[in-house]
């Protein structure tokens, strides 16, 4: 029993630091202008669902903000079955959102590097 335990709570463990390691690359990435910020914003929302103690800071409010301007959107499958048309319209309204938000985004992103860098 005790050596089951062990073994949860090492998979548990290396979970827990493959989340925050995303989070660090993906905000770098984005910080870099590597990633689009709606992207990144998706991404980084869900992750952040593992730890709500950090998704109800202020700070990090933004993300929840933008992820609600953005879940409007068709992605993935529905995506692919929009005209070009469609996707074009839909880009010119995501880069909108990405303009609206870009500063305190980065802002926020560049804060949860540090905070995850700072507890690894």
């Amino acid at each position: 029993m005790n050596e089951i335990k062990q073994v949860q709570l090492q998979a548990r463990k290396e979970r827990e630091q493959f989340i925050k390691n995303s989070i660090i690359i993906i905000s770098r990435a984005t910080v870099q202008d590597q990633c689009e910020l709606s992207e990144a914003c998706i991404r980084i929302k869900k992750l952040l669902e593992n730890y709500p103690e950090l998704e109800s800071k202020t700070e990090y409010s933004v993300i929840q903000q933008m992820y609600q301007d953005l879940s409007s959107f068709d992605y993935l499958e529905a995506r692919s079955q929009l005209s070009s048309q469609e996707k074009y319209g839909q880009d010119k309204k995501r880069f909108k959102v990405e303009d609206t938000y870009r500063s305190e985004m980065l802002k926020s992103l560049n804060l949860l590097i540090q905070h995850f860098e700072a507890n690894q």
